[in-house]
């Protein structure tokens, strides 16, 4: 057992099941979103999967979206507060801005 501040124990095996369900649930987003499936994915997230997860620790999730040019899957990650990088930014406003021309 080991004790952290304010008298909160915790057993070291429930810690490490905690962070596994944690994983696999990032890694059904993931899926979820590289299949275009956002039923699936708000799914996912509603059972605590973080928006921000990361296919096997390294492959960030918005990644997918972004390969597929799933601007339905980017703007719903989006909304639910991805975290957008600098170079993640200039492929959707390049994807967008494709997009607009086959209007």
């Amino acid at each position: 057992m080991i004790c952290l501040a304010l008298g909160c124990c915790v057993l070291p095996g429930l810690l490490f099941i905690r962070n596994f369900q944690q994983i696999v649930m990032d890694e059904n987003l993931c899926s979820a979103i590289s299949q275009g499936d956002i039923e699936r994915a708000q799914g996912w997230l509603n059972a605590g999967a973080s928006v921000d997860a990361r296919f096997d620790g390294s492959e960030h999730c918005l990644n997918y979206a972004i390969q597929d040019r799933n601007i339905k899957m980017i703007d719903f990650l989006i909304e639910k507060g991805v975290t957008v990088s600098e170079e993640q930014s200039e492929q959707i406003h390049w994807i967008r801005a494709q997009k607009a021309k086959q209007k």
